[in-house]
Formats: C-alpha cells, structure tokens, sequence
C-alpha cells in the first residue's frame, strides 16, 4: 500500500515537472523571432571529455563553469555570439539552458538524409511516424560521440524517428542530425535523455541536442543503394571503427562538394556519388493534396464535394476481446458527427516513375545520379502538331475517366492492399513480420501508413483492411471512423482508437506491458505482452479489437529473461490466433500451412547462337572467373554444356547457354517476334527475384528481355511491391536509345511507348479490338471500369552517346487474383457476344508487347509524332477528366486534362481557360493525385 502511495506521488511530481517544462519552454520557443533563443540540454561530463580529446584547454568562461562548446555547437555558424541565458532544468550531469541569440547551422556541407527506412547512416525508419504540430515545429540539432565504441548501447537507444522526422546529417569528430520536431516531441525528447536514456539509434551517446535555425541546400548521395554496414548490429569495435570511418568518410566527401559545387564519386566505395544539393531545408514543407494514401510511401487522391453514389449504410460491428464478443448494435454515425460524402472506389495506381541518371564510365556499375528530364515550360498556343492531335482525340473511342466525376464499375472492390498504422516502427515492423507469414501469398501487398498519410483521406478507397497499433490521437481516429461508415475494416491492437470509437468508454485498467494469461477460442491460458483490459459498453462501428499484443515478437525481450522465454514458447499460437482473428472476423485469406520458401530455378539463354555469342563476347572484359557477371544484387553465371553450377537462389541465377527451358515454347515465341532487335535474345526462369535485377547495372544488348513466369520481389514504382504469382506476364527489356535522336531529345515518353505497346499488343490482334483495356497516364494499364491489369517502371541511365533504358513490366495475363486478368476479360467477352476468340499465352503476349514496342519506337524516331499521339489517345482514359492541381503558391484548382506534351507531361486547361503542364508529386498510389503545376 505504502509503495502504490509513493509510486502515485512520483507518477503526479513527474507529471507536474513535464508539464511544468512544456509550458516554459512553450513561452521561450514561441515568442517573437527576433528575439527567440535557442534552448540547449547537454552532458557536462561527455562534453568535458569532447574538449579534452579535442586539445580544447579554455575551459572556463565567463564564471559560469561552461566552457566555450557548451555554450553551443561549433556547428553553429554563430556560435562565437553564444551567451548564457536561463537555467531551466538540471538532473545530474545534464543542462537544460537557453542560449542567445537563436543559434544558426549552415547545412551546405551536410547531407541529406533519406526518407524511409534506412541502415546508412542510421538504422532508421524515417518515415514520419511522429505526428508534428504544424503550429509548433521547429529544427534541433543533435550532436552524438563516436570516440568510444559501448557495448549493448543499440538495446537502450532511443530512435530519433519516434520523435521527429531526420533531415540532415554528418560526421567529423562528432556525429550530428538535424531532426524536423515540434514543442511536444522534443520536450518528450529531453525528459526521455535527463532520464538516463542517453542512446540514440546505432547505439551513439548523446552528448547535445539545441534548438537552430537552418540555412542552406544539403549534399544528396546515393548510399542507400549500398551496404556500407556488416549487420544490423555493431558488434565489437573492430565493426565500429569501421561504420565510424564510413561516416567520416562520406561527411567529409560532402564538405568538399560544397566546395566545389560538382558531383564527386568516392574511390574508395565505388559507384557511391555525391552530388551538390538542390534544395533548402524548411518547415513549410508544402502540402501536395488534399487526401493522401501509402502504398510505397505517399498518395494523394481527390475527395469527392459531391457524392455520386450514396454513402453506405454502416454496418454493425463485432468487437472481440479477450476473447469474447460484444455486440455493438448503435449506428456509428449516430454517436458521431461525420459529414462524409462517397468516395469514388478507385482501384490503386503504383504508376512508375521515370529515373534519368548520367555516367561517364563504361562500366555501368557507375552511375552518376542527375535530376529527371525537366518539362519545359508550355505556352498557351499549343504546337500545331499537338493541336491536330487534340483536336482529332474527341473522335477517338475513348472513356471519359475522372476520379471525381465518373462512377467507376460497381463490381470493382476495394485493392488487396492492408494497412499499418502504428505508434512505433517497432509495431509496425512486427505486425508487417507477422502478416508475412499467415497471409495467402500474392494475394495481399502490405504498407506502413504513417500518422500524416493516415489523417488525409485517399487511402480509404485503397485498403481492404487498416491495422492501428497503439496511441494515433483523435485526428487519425477520426478517419478510421470514416474508413468504417465506409464498410471498411479494422484490426486495432492495444490502441486508444477505441476511445474514440466507443464515445461511452468509461473504464479501463492500464497495465502497460505486463506478462498476462489469456484465453481465446480454442487457446487457453496464452502468455502474452498486454496493455489495457477495458469493459465495454455498447457503442457503433465495425472492427475487431485485441487489447492482448499479438504483434510483439518475442524477440523484443531477449534482454529480459522471463518475458523471453514466455513469449517464445507461446509464439506459434500467437500467429495462430492472429491467423483466426483476420480470417474469421475481417475475411482475410490466410495460408492454411505456413508458407513453404520458394525453389529458385536455373535461367535460359535463348535467341540466335550468333547473337548470344555476340553479346558474351561483348561482356567478356566485365566477367569474373567462370562466365560470371555481377548485377547489382544478382550473380549471374552463363554455363556452357561442361558447366556444372550450383543450386539456384536469391542472389545467384545460373544461366544455361546451349539448352532450352520445359515451361517456354520458344517455338511459339519466336513465331509470334516479327522485331529486328527488341526481343531477339532472352534470358528465361520460372522463378527470379525480379526480372529488373538480371539487368540492372550494365549495358548488356540492345533488345534484351528478362522473362519469368513467378517473381519472389517484384518491383513497383518506388519502393511498391507488384504483387507476382503464377499467370502474370513479367518482363523487363533493355533498350538502347541514341541520345541525339528524337526519341533521345524525349526520352520520358519511354514509358509512355511501353504502355501503348502493352494495350496495342490484345487490341491490335483482328477480332480483339474490342477487348477493354486501355493506359492510365503516365504508365499503368486499367480495365475500362477501372481495375488495375498493370504498370511499368522505367529506369535510365547514359553512356555517351546511348542512354541505356531498363523497362520492368508486370501485365496481369492469366492471373484472376488479386484483382483481375486479360484472359478472364477474353472469357467474359466470348459469354458476352457468343465468339471464341482465344486466350492469350505468356510467349505470344510478350512476342506482341515487343513487336509493337519497336514499331512505336521507330514511328517516333521517324518523326512521325502525330502517328503515335492518335494511337496513344486512341487507348487512354482521360479524355475531358477533371482533376485538382495544386498551384505554385500553394491553392489547389480544378482542372480540365487535355493531354500530353512532347515530354510526356500532362497538359490541362484551367478555369480561366490557361493551359499548363503539371508534374507528380511522387505518390505511391494514384499518380493523378498529387499532381503539382511548376513554377514559371
């Protein structure tokens, strides 16, 4: 009783003091600017040790018993004006100061840092998983030690994504970020270190953190195509000196390009580039659209003011917990005010976007990043060749596609895609694990939704089932409630978004990761991580709730013996009952037996053997010992008839030279090419990684095509997943573009080409014009009613005089799941009008693609513009859509879409009849909703 009493006075003392220091520093932060300081908390001890290592001897200062660095940062350009304010806080060794005035880093020479999940410089999860006050924001620096390497500090670290977003970086003597944070987090931040949590991510002991202001355009660098770390944990100083060297190494490149202002390759990791930066560092970052939605990092999409179709009624939920099931018989909507209009049910996009990267070398294992083909600035006299285009488009058959005017097909569900919302990238992680391995393969693509995306509203229409994980705060709520009044569905587990769903919520015992027992169906007495016990009352809603921490990993306790263990030996029926949960009560498909690994097969060698020895000759210099060539994350080896290789797997692909594949008719597929170049030479497996990795790299042949039958991690735009079972046709094509051609002075409309040639190919077939598939700008190919069939990604690079283009290309061929296929459209089609036209083989659509791709290419490089632009509008969706855009300063505005300039960029026409071109923003999901017009 005695110790509850006390426990209760400390938890109300703590709770004062942060609240107390919030206030304060609120007052401080949020004053005028002109005369705001910056607030600084440091270790007088480490920082101690720093100047003595450093040779620093002016010690004392100003009487103050601070010397000259702890008075502020020797990163800050203004540190020499530093002077001692208030003392606001002290604990131990630890200051809590004001500094004046505000104190100001010049970020030129750092780097910036990447978005999402990262293993350089940091391992990190930079994906905005905080949720920042717009209001409050502000930039901190944080300074870490790298002079002593301390064993088990990863396990005590604090992550810095938890507490903001990681801008900018760099290393000398010390290692410093500059972390996008607001008055909440960061005080959380500060009370979290003067509590003893001194880690932060990779174990580095913090030694200050103070509040700046930043200037200045940081280094990009290209390090996250490479492993410049042994393991995910530093283990031992050999390991760490090594991850320190790196740092310095990279920090100390950027430096010099500030300098120099030009692009500097480092010798000593090669093909690592780092280039000078583009763009200031800002808090008002701006907002691209209205809705947004993740399916690799962020969506945008259109709401819709005016309903076309009803909003459904809502249905009435099961919540179980514990076990047991509550019926929650109150409409939702009549315990909350929601003004919801219908969303158009859009199908998701994963349009790829278009990399254009420069080297000089030969080897293409070098690349140099450079900035994407910019789109020149239209007028609003159109060209008289864009004029005849346009004007002729209207008579084309044509589908008037809008997200916010047109009602989509009502058969069209919502994508198989599931979301992960979480208070942590642990939870997120863990949950991701765990659906990895019980869901029905290539049925379900999984996203971690950030606190961000998940208060805007596209992602709504894009998800068959959400997953929050802990604390997400009433404005995220507030749209997982929408998401339900629109038949969506919910797993919440262990999260206060039941507070907001069951308003009458009265009750509940807090006992925060404490080992507790619980039963659920079949499963009795299961030991698991629990967070609150609540008694429910009735209230409204659909969704399952587990208030049992079905997604900790055991794993997460292995310092801490008897929860580990516990967890360990009550793990498989962890993923059992989470495995019942989404199957029973969320209609989830689920494998009935764990999944078995998949059986990497030996690749072809297919095409002329004049042609292939050709292309072995050409690569010889760039081999290894025995006909190896290393693609960035493949080892290829061409095997003769003597060779006997080892099995296939992940990251290696034997390659047999003088056989032929079982499962390929090369008979039909030569048959069906008519090309002179593209297609010609082939290299087939049943099962690869990804088509895109046996090509990337290098420049092998003009016309090589990657195929395979089933991918393990198909490739997306971005970092998207492309869902690849058995029945898709998977492609990726090398093509060699002259770079002083038309084609050449054009080359975005790459990808364009590619769309055309995959819809040319079933529609130009006599008899299959009528089959409805048709392009969605820039890249995707949909079903008339707005299913996705597929898209393509395009990636270039140059080697004077030739830009080298790798095209990826995933079509679902004959696969009915997870959305729909073009063969089933034949069947549907043959019902709907009594003919017979035949399916569509792997070998005869990819030998279509090809041929229509080179006639495409060659109309282009003839200058027959007109010619491709009739045939392209012929296929697409957009004709008179309209759409929002959001202007240079920021407003957004409907527009009208008109079509497509000579550099592939969408052209609309504004109310006030101005036509322009916009860009995308990058979205992951529907490339038409975060549309961006240029600034003049």
């Amino acid at each position: 009783m005695l110790l509850t009493i006390f426990y209760m006075v400390a938890t109300w003392v703590q709770s004062w003091r942060l609240s107390s220091l919030r206030a304060r520093l609120q007052a401080i932060l949020l004053g005028p600017e002109a005369t705001r300081p910056s607030i600084m908390l440091y270790t007088a001890s480490q920082l101690s040790v720093k100047d003595e290592t450093n040779g620093n001897k002016s010690k004392l200062q100003n009487g103050n018993n601070i010397s000259k660095d702890m008075l502020s940062s020797h990163l800050c350009s203004n540190s020499n004006l530093a002077k001692l304010g208030d003392l606001l806080w002290y604990q131990g060794d630890k200051r809590l100061c004001t500094i004046y005035p505000q104190q100001k880093v010049d970020v030129s020479h750092w780097l910036l840092y990447p978005y999402g999940k990262t293993v350089f410089p940091l391992f990190a999860h930079n994906n905005a998983q905080a949720t920042l006050q717009q209001n409050a924001k502000m930039h901190v620096l944080i300074e870490a030690d790298l002079s002593n390497y301390i064993p088990l500090a990863s396990s005590k670290a604090t992550k810095l994504e938890d507490y903001g977003i990681i801008v900018t970086w760099m290393s000398e003597d010390i290692f410093g970020v500059i972390l996008e944070t607001d008055l909440e987090h960061i005080t959380k931040f500060s009370t979290t270190l003067m509590q003893g949590q001194c880690f932060i991510n990779n174990g580095l002991p913090v030694t200050r953190i103070e509040s700046v202001s930043v200037t200045g355009k940081p280094c990009i660098c290209n390090y996250e195509r490479f492993n410049l770390v042994e393991s995910r944990k530093l283990i031992g100083s050999s390991q760490w000196n090594t991850y320190v060297k790196k740092l310095r190494l990279v920090s100390s490149t950027a430096r010099l390009v500030s300098q120099q202002n030009e692009a500097i390759e480092i010798k000593e990791i090669p093909g690592l580039i780092v280039s000078p930066g583009s763009k200031p560092v800002t808090l008002q970052m701006p907002t691209i659209l209205e809705i947004k939605i993740p399916n690799d990092e962020t969506e945008d999409h259109i709401n819709s003011s005016v309903p076309s179709t009803p909003p459904p009624t809502p249905a009435s939920a099961t919540a179980v917990i514990n076990g047991t099931a509550s019926r929650l018989s109150q409409a939702l909507t009549n315990s909350m005010d929601l003004s919801v209009g219908s969303l158009s049910n859009l199908s998701s996009s994963r349009s790829q976007e278009f990399v254009l990267e420069e080297s000089s070398q030969e080897n293409l294992s070098e690349f140099t990043p450079l900035k994407s083909v910019k789109n020149t600035k239209r007028t609003s006299d159109r060209d008289s060749k864009m004029s005849s285009v346009m004007s002729s488009k209207s008579s084309l058959s044509t589908v008037n596609y809008s997200p916010r005017k047109t009602e989509l097909d009502s058969k069209v569900t919502k994508p198989p895609n599931i979301l992960i919302c979480a208070d942590s990238a642990v939870a997120s992680d863990n949950v991701r694990s765990v659906l990895d391995s019980i869901l029905k393969e290539n049925k379900y693509t999984v996203y971690p939704l950030s606190a961000q995306e998940a208060r805007k509203d596209v992602w709504m229409d894009q998800a068959s089932l959400m997953i929050v994980c802990g604390n997400v705060g009433n404005d995220v709520a507030s749209k997982v409630v929408e998401f339900l009044v629109h038949g969506g569905k919910l797993l919440a587990l262990c999260s206060d978004i039941l507070k907001t769903l069951l308003p009458t919520f009265k009750t509940a015992e807090v006992r925060e990761n404490e080992l507790v027992r619980f039963s659920y169906g079949k499963w009795k007495h299961v030991r698991m991580m629990h967070h609150v016990f609540s008694n429910l009352p009735e209230s409204g809603g659909k969704a399952v709730f587990s208030q049992i921490h079905l997604e900790a990993d055991p794993s997460q306790y292995e310092f801490e013996e008897s929860k580990f263990l516990a967890l360990k030996q009550s793990n498989a029926t962890r993923l059992e009952i989470f495995s019942d949960l989404l199957n029973t009560h969320l209609d989830i498909e689920v494998n009935a037996k764990p999944r078995i690994p998949p059986t990497y097969s030996s690749g072809f060698f297919l095409g002329r053997h004049e042609l292939k020895l050709e292309m072995l000759k050409k690569l010889k210099d760039k081999m290894q010992p025995n006909d190896v060539l290393k693609t960035t994350n493949l080892e290829i080896q061409f095997c003769g008839t003597s060779t006997v290789p080892k099995p296939a797997s992940s990251t290696y692909l034997p390659v047999m030279v003088h056989r032929c594949p079982d499962n390929f008719s090369t008979v039909e597929y030569f048959e069906n090419l008519s090309t002179e170049a593209l297609g010609r030479l082939v290299i087939y497996a049943d099962v690869m990684t990804s088509s895109n990795a046996a090509i990337n790299g290098f420049a092998l042949h003009n016309g090589l095509a990657v195929i395979c039958r089933s991918q393990t991690k198909g490739e997306g735009r971005g970092k998207n997943v492309w869902l690849s079972p058995e029945g898709c046709a998977m492609f990726s094509l090398q093509i060699h573009i002259p770079f002083n051609s038309i084609l050449g002075e054009r080359i975005s409309l790459i990808q364009h080409i590619t769309s055309v040639a995959v819809v040319s190919a079933v529609r130009s077939i006599p008899d299959y014009q009528d089959i409805d598939i048709r392009i969605k700008w820039p890249n995707d190919v949909y079903t008339g009613n707005g299913s996705k069939l597929g898209g393509t990604t395009v990636t270039s690079t140059i080697q004077s005089p030739t830009i080298i283009c790798n095209l990826g290309t995933g079509i679902n061929l004959s696969n009915s799941s997870p959305t729909t296929c073009i063969n089933d459209m034949i069947t549907k089609y043959n019902q709907a009008t009594g003919k017979k036209l035949e399916k569509i083989t792997l070998e005869r659509f990819v030998a279509l693609v090809f041929n229509e791709m080179e006639k495409l290419i060659n109309l282009i490089q003839n200058n027959n513009m007109d010619e491709f632009y009739d045939i392209y509008y012929g296929y697409w969706m957009h004709t008179d859509a309209e759409i929002t855009v959001i202007l240079p300063d920021g407003s957004s505005q409907e527009v009208k879409i008109l079509g497509v300039d000579d550099y592939g960029f969408l052209e609309v026409q504004g109310k006030n009849g101005n036509i322009f071109t916009v860009h995308p923003d990058g979205n992951s999901f529907d490339i038409l909703s975060g549309l961006v017009a240029p600034k003049c």
